[in-house]
């Protein structure tokens, strides 16, 4: 398997590449609930829907903002072999083609939850990537397995990635979390009824116009620059 090498340098120019990126791609960002509290001297397993392209940066950027945790993330091996920059940044990989690989992965996971508080891995339960409105298929046992090893020595957090073009040309992105109880046994079917919670919560605060705390903002849009210059232009008319 391919291990993570967190380079500093890396980080500091992917950082400003992502912040670019960013103001470049997306409108704004908002935060529907709420983060979780959680115990900061316990590693974090985050759990997200896996349902675009952007959802491993979007990771990367919550874990920068608010749990500010040494960055690691589940990427394909044939993925990861192809863009190794991100081997610098936390990436690690598996090989779901191999029962040997798969397990080297999630021991490689389960030695860092259990030897570095200061972790925090991003794993997609789905396993692969899908749309969000897709319902019917199964979480991936592997998160199962390691929580099974690593019990309530860490915080499980599960979360929604939700982007969705509205008023804007550009897309906004709307972040729900919600923290696992893992004083009882953890099975991972359990929880698909969770994701599909989180995401009604999602639709219905936008159908109610109630987007929560936006955390970021790019730049103007189209309709935020029309408004201002023909505001401009009506107000030097009169």
């Amino acid at each position: 398997m391919i291990e993570a090498k967190h380079h500093k340098i890396s980080k500091i120019i992917f950082d400003i590449y992502l912040q670019r990126l960013f103001k470049k791609n997306f409108y704004s960002f908002y935060l529907i609930n709420e983060i979780p509290k959680l115990d900061l001297d316990k590693p974090i397993i985050l759990a997200p829907n896996h349902s675009t392209w952007w959802d491993g940066f979007l990771a990367y950027y919550l874990n920068e903002i608010y749990f500010k945790k040494r960055f690691y993330i589940m990427i394909l091996e044939e993925s990861l072999s192809r863009y190794k920059f991100f081997q610098k940044l936390g990436g690690f990989s598996i090989n779901q083609n191999s029962p040997k690989a798969i397990i080297k992965s999630l021991d490689y996971t389960i030695n860092i939850l259990k030897n570095d508080r200061n972790s925090l891995f991003t794993i997609f339960p789905q396993g692969i990537l899908m749309p969000y409105f897709i319902e019917d298929y199964q979480l991936a046992k592997g998160l199962e397995k390691i929580v099974e090893k690593v019990g309530n020595k860490v915080n499980l957090i599960f979360a929604t990635f939700n982007i969705f073009y509205l008023k804007e040309e550009k897309p906004e992105v709307f972040f729900n979390f919600k923290r696992v109880d893992l004083s009882e046994k953890f099975e991972i079917e359990n929880y698909m009824d969770i994701f599909k919670e989180m995401i009604k919560i999602t639709k219905e605060s936008i159908l109610n116009n109630d987007k929560g705390e936006m955390i970021f903002n790019g730049k103007k849009s189209i309709s935020e620059i029309s408004k201002n210059f023909f505001g401009l232009r009506r107000n030097g008319n009169n």
